[in-house]
């Protein structure tokens, strides 16, 4: 049960988001969504203090455990439509910042656990306390994996292949043609 519950808005969420008319129902709806997500915490909360909830959720030949993955299922839905009608809203914007975040994301995605782990097998032989040696293994980590990020994957264009980025020299190649193709759509060259 837990494998569907946790596989369907994988399955269906690109088809839903890509139709234009369900994006219009989610913002139609948000106030809709929102209220039956908070009704969808206080359910789980409510069956909590009635009966033995843990049974409840483990247990298949209960008619709760259906209940209760329904109302989970509900609930997931309708607090990330809430998220999706919020990012919709409030972060439809581009600048520099996201653009170099939207080519990073994935070799940050590839790379932030072997760099995590090898910071804090360091780390956590210090003999400093538990927040000091979180802070050192989150900037750490980020430091290193920006390195990474600047100083071999956008430099070696395999690596950029790999990726899906594109390497700063195509970047100025591909500029390049696009000012040579302008000007000669823009008659410079006609003289």
């Amino acid at each position: 049960m837990d494998f569907f519950f946790r596989f369907f808005p994988f399955v269906l969420g690109h088809p839903l988001i890509a139709d234009a008319r369900f994006a219009h129902a989610c913002r139609r709806d948000a106030l809709l969504l929102l209220a039956a997500g908070v009704v969808g915490i206080m359910i789980p909360g409510g069956m909590i203090e009635i009966g033995d909830a843990f049974a409840w959720g483990t247990e298949p030949t209960l008619p709760q455990f259906y209940l209760l993955w329904v109302v989970m299922t509900i609930n997931a839905w309708c607090w990330t439509i809430c998220a999706l009608v919020l990012d919709l809203r409030f972060l439809n914007f581009s600048n520099q910042w996201l653009k170099y975040g939207r080519q990073a994301v994935l070799p940050f995605f590839v790379i932030h656990q072997p760099v995590t782990m090898a910071v804090a097998l360091f780390v956590v032989e210090w003999s400093a306390g538990i927040p000091m040696k979180m802070l050192a293994v989150v900037l750490g980590s980020f430091v290193i994996m920006v390195g990474l990020y600047e100083v071999v994957i956008q430099r070696i264009d395999v690596l950029c292949a790999l990726f899906g980025i594109k390497s700063a020299q195509r970047v100025q190649d591909m500029a390049g043609r696009k000012l040579l193709s302008q000007s000669y759509t823009s008659g410079a060259f006609d003289k």
